[in-house]
């Protein structure tokens, strides 16, 4: 029985059994294929019902892409002219025997002259992806012949030289490009090489390539014996119910909200009318993919079913964009331990291996692993080898007196990392087994049990590594690094998508979009800089031969052409078809696209916060967050490290506190090359506590100041031994930038000195750098005093030294902002009587901060950064309230996220672990 598309489409009328259908993607030849399924299912349907018969045999139509077409003839061509002996000893035999290059062995081939010609101003990946496509654009546009005859540029000459090379390369391995295919298979039309039944019908096409229209004007033409081939063009249908066809224009002020809009559109038409096909439209799909899923997850994801972790949304939404491989954790990791190999590979990068869960490092032995990342972290050299991490390891695990290193799966797989061989040249096949094999040995993919997502893209990785070995016919044997680089490309040029059952809802690309019937379509970024696109011609061929011959990209006529073509199809193919468009896009400020202003513009109506949806697969499975502002409390006696930071940290956000000092939560600190601004002002902590240990009292201070020469050795001494001491501990710092930093620090305590010890009142030091162990409600903390003095009169300070901006604010409030100062007041509330911020800067030292009334600090006692305070007592007692209340609630596990104010989550590195932006 033939099948009927005439309810589809008149033109399909024309179609009988043993004809052929051509598609531009295989999208549409799927979805025509679905039709046809469709309209046999109801037929048998009908003549069960009717008569009780099985339903009938069906003529087959093949539905094909046109790729898949032309792949179909040469290979049908190469086994005919192979097996027949009336070809034997034609010409087209050893046309048919060449190779044909993949796409990527092709681009292997440009890139490999290239690199060759040794132009460093190039770049070769780039220049051999334009150089490949010119070549594609001129054999499929058949004007490979005359290329002396352009007008030459910098650029076509470039390329014309490149040409020469990859032509002779081609001929002398005899290897042919896809592009040149079509020539050859029009060659064989011609010959009458095809025995070929059944009418070509193209549906989806706005015209062919002349390589292509040149293959079916001979089949229709064909000069042979052999039967003439018609063909015909289908063009697109209008939409099945005419008389609610309708096309409309929507603005929104910018891109966030004109997806979002489109994205509850979707969804509520799909609640509305499920049986329904509904479709958006993202020409930036790729670029899109993001902000497409954030929303796609709020809306179809309520609340409290939303979890970094839970993607059920894409059950029911298919996000046609994929991702590139190599972003991908399982794949980013393996090309990392394959670095590793290789050369040395950077600080942060060893974190992220020795973190990872998808090799043998921490498998059983994640917190040690953890400990050791960070230990790697504060490493002072910038990249290291796998060699130096095993060794640091091992130093771990001798602390730790974990002796029996072979029984370690890190210990183990460092040293088979070390002892790896890679140096050498060898084919790509070659290097490729031993990647594969390597990464196994290694406890790649790691231990876990696998998720259906890591599992497609372990296989997926492993294609690309496998596909290495195209490369051996084209490009000869390669270092290990050389490898990678084309592996790394590879992966970050081939996208990934998750595998899953057929979803309700569709987010596509135009391309994937056009031609396919919908009940209702939404078409993104609508605006005059999409349709049309601004022209973009191939800058390796000649400009005027591009316009003249209408080539891809080449002309503003063309791309209107083209544009007006793709719209036009949509608003044919689907009974509502809305185009929407955004104002504003950083900079840029866009208008709806010339193409579509006779439309009318409307406007829609959403709430963009609404929660519109919930799959019933998610309702039958929801995955409920509690969120609990208070964790247990801390055990009676027990002791947290952190010090005056504690009370800091509460002060400042509640949960931070929890997080650092109950949890442990810990960031990744970036270890900066030289000195890091904490590495600083410990190095003038140590200054100053020297030069006071050797001046000892204010009268030799006194004395020292007399003498300039002398003061100045004295300062010269005390930094060079505090620079000395450090340096035990970092010999990553070389003598010249050491040198550097003697210089700044003894300006800047020679600053400080002359211009604010020397203009105090007369006072003794009592100690230096002092620990003590304080208790404040029932929390234990330790502090530090940077220098108690006693002045006139016999009061008490105490100074604490700062290289940043400070004044007394930073103590006011329920919430100070550092209260390791007053934390030591109320200690000591019986003693002492003021405190002090010793602010340590070039051109702007001083000190500030709060004392008793009675107190005189500087010689001039109207000194305006020091305080005083006509009740003390009642002041320190008001500090003592606030503190006891901050430790009683980190003691009571008080964690609620409640930044102080705005400014406290700017530097906070636990952002990802409160999540609240998200919220």
């Amino acid at each position: 029985m033939n099948v009927d598309l005439t309810h589809f489409s008149p033109e399909f009328a024309e179609i009988s059994a043993g004809d052929t259908v051509i598609t531009p993607n295989r999208r549409i030849s799927a979805w025509l294929n679905q039709q046809i399924d469709k309209y046999k299912g109801q037929v048998d349907v009908a003549l069960t019902s009717s008569n009780g018969s099985h339903g009938c045999v069906w003529e087959s139509i093949k539905i094909l892409p046109l790729s898949s077409w032309l792949d179909g003839l040469l290979e049908e061509a190469r086994d005919i002219a192979g097996s027949d002996s009336q070809w034997a000893q034609h010409s087209l035999l050893g046309k048919l025997a060449a190779s044909v290059l993949t796409s990527t062995q092709e681009k292997a081939v440009w890139e490999d002259i290239i690199l060759q010609d040794g132009r460093d101003w190039i770049k070769p990946d780039g220049a051999a992806k334009q150089a490949q496509q010119a070549w594609s654009i001129l054999s499929r546009w058949g004007q490979t012949e005359d290329l002396s005859s352009w007008d030459v540029n910098d650029n076509t000459h470039l390329f014309q030289y490149w040409l020469a090379e990859f032509q002779q390369k081609c001929n002398s391995n005899q290897w042919i490009t896809q592009a040149e295919t079509l020539g050859l298979i029009k060659q064989c039309v011609e010959c009458g090489l095809f025995n070929v039944d059944g009418a070509l019908s193209f549906y989806g096409f706005d015209s062919l390539e002349p390589a292509v229209k040149n293959i079916v004007d001979a089949f229709e033409r064909n000069d042979s014996n052999r039967k003439k081939i018609p063909h015909s063009f289908i063009s697109f249908p209008d939409a099945a119910d005419k008389a609610v066809n309708s096309s409309e224009t929507q603005a929104f002020a910018d891109k966030e909200k004109e997806i979002n809009a489109a994205l509850q559109w979707l969804v509520t038409s799909n609640t509305s009318d499920p049986a329904g096909t509904y479709c958006v439209v993202a020409p930036d799909i790729a670029d899109d993919r993001a902000t497409i899923e954030r929303i796609c997850k709020r809306l179809i994801q309520p609340a409290n079913y939303t979890h970094p972790g839970d993607n059920r949304w894409r059950d029911v939404v298919n996000v046609s964009a994929g991702t590139p491989l190599g972003s991908f954790g399982i794949v980013a990791d393996a090309l990392l331990l394959l670095q590793a190999l290789g050369k040395p590979i950077t600080r942060d990068e060893w974190g992220v291996l020795l973190r990872s869960p998808y090799w043998g490092a921490s498998a059983h032995r994640f917190s040690l692993c953890s400990q050791f990342a960070d230990t790697i972290a504060e490493s002072k050299t910038d990249t290291l080898t796998s060699s130096y991490v095993r060794d640091e390891y091992v130093k771990l695990l001798n602390k730790k007196q974990q002796l029996d290193h072979g029984e370690d799966s890190l210990f183990v797989n460092l040293t088979l990392m070390s002892t790896q061989t890679v140096n050498g040249r060898k084919n790509f096949s070659e290097w490729a087994d031993q990647i594969v094999a390597t990464l196994f040995s290694l406890g790649w993919p790691g231990s876990r049990s696998e998720s259906s997502q890591d599992y497609q893209l372990k296989q997926k990785f492993l294609e690309q590594v496998r596909a290495l070995a195209l490369y051996d016919e084209v490009v000869p044997p390669q270092t290990f690094t050389g490898v990678l680089k084309r592996l790394k490309s590879a992966l970050n040029e081939t996208m990934f998508q998750v595998k899953t059952e057929q979803a309700s809802m569709q987010v596509l690309g135009v391309l994937e979009a056009s031609g396919l019937h919908f009940d209702g379509v939404w078409i993104l970024s609508s605006d005059d800089q999409h349709w049309p696109e601004s022209p973009a011609p191939n800058p390796f061929i000649c400009q005027q031969l591009q316009r003249t011959t209408s080539m891809p990209n080449a002309s503003a006529e063309r791309e209107m052409a083209y544009a007006e073509f793709i719209l036009t199809a949509f608003i044919k193919t689907s009974p509502l078809t809305i185009f929407s468009w955004h104002k504003i896009e950083g900079d840029s400020e866009f208008n709806v696209s010339p193409l579509l202003e006779s439309l009318p513009a409307k406007e829609i109506a959403f709430d963009q916060g609404c929660e519109i949806y919930a799959s019933p697969l998610l309702i039958a499975n929801p995955l409920v967050e509690r969120i609990d502002d208070v964790g247990p409390a801390l055990p009676e006696g027990s002791k947290v490290k952190g010090g005056a930071s504690i009370i800091k940290t509460q002060a400042s956000c509640p949960f931070r506190a929890f997080a650092l000092y109950r949890l442990g939560a810990k960031s990744i600190e970036a270890v900066e090359d030289g000195l890091s601004p904490a590495e600083r002002g410990e190095l003038l902590h140590a200054s100053l506590e020297r030069f006071w240990k050797s001046c000892q009292t204010y009268e030799q201070f006194l004395l020292y100041l007399a003498d300039a020469e002398a003061f100045s050795q004295c300062i010269a001494s005390n930094v060079g031994d505090a620079l000395a001491e450090f340096k035990n501990f970092t010999a990553a710092l070389n003598d010249a930038f050491l040198a550097l930093e003697k210089d700044r620090l003894e300006k800047l305590v020679h600053y400080w000195l002359v211009n604010v010890e020397a203009k105090r009142t007369p006072f003794e030091i009592v100690s230096l750098e002092k620990t003590e162990q304080l208790t404040v409600s029932n929390l234990e903390v330790t502090v530090k005093a940077d220098r108690i003095d006693r002045v006139e009169g016999g009061h008490t300070v105490i100074v604490d030294y700062k290289t940043g901006q400070k004044n007394r604010k930073a103590w006011e409030g329920d919430r100070p902002d550092d209260p390791q100062l007053p934390l030591y007041a109320v200690k000591h509330k019986d003693s002492v009587d003021g405190i002090l911020f010793g602010v340590v800067k070039k051109g702007d030292s001083s000190l500030k901060g709060e004392v008793d009334d009675a107190v005189d600090i500087m010689q001039n006692s109207k000194s305006k950064t020091i305080a005083k305070i006509a009740d003390w007592p009642t002041h320190v007692e008001k500090w003592e309230a606030v503190l006891t209340t901050l430790a009683t609630d980190f003691s009571l596990g008080v964690a609620k996220v409640d930044p102080k104010n705005a400014s406290s989550c700017d530097y906070c590195e636990l952002t990802p672990f409160c999540r609240r932006k998200e919220f």
